[in-house]
């Protein structure tokens, strides 16, 4: 079973709601890295980011897969990471998860796969 982590980002903060009221230390970026070191080193997790915009760093080598779409807005964004989905070459038990960018993920319980079974609790705060 592989666990298909589908990671909407963009550098478009008009699509996000900007004006939200987010506490001081909100950041995109640390909310990505937050979801990219919960899932280090587990092999049967693959990540695939969908950032609507340009990226004008180096990708991190912790994804999977880039896809760059050009919607500019959190709807079109969200069409195009359903089709990407969809599209995927994936088994009947492998799992889809799609995440947004401004989600803060923690571990709740210890990651398991070991019998074929997933002990996976992930808490979403929405901020």
């Amino acid at each position: 079973m592989t666990i298909h982590i589908v990671y909407r980002d963009t550098d478009n903060l008009s699509a996000c709601g900007v004006g939200k009221n987010r506490p001081s230390w909100f950041s995109y970026k640390n909310c990505l890295d937050n979801i990219l070191t919960t899932i280090e080193g587990l092999d049967f997790v693959k990540f695939h980011l969908m950032y609507d915009g340009e990226l004008t760093e180096n990708v991190d080598t912790r994804i999977d897969h880039v896809e760059l779409v050009n919607e500019r807005s959190a709807m079109g964004n969200w069409i195009k990471a359903w089709d990407y989905a969809q599209s995927l070459n994936i088994d009947d038990n492998d799992v889809i998860y799609h995440l947004e960018n401004d989600y803060s993920k923690h571990i709740f319980s210890q990651l398991k796969h070991t019998t074929g079974l997933l002990d996976l609790v992930l808490l979403e705060h929405s901020l």
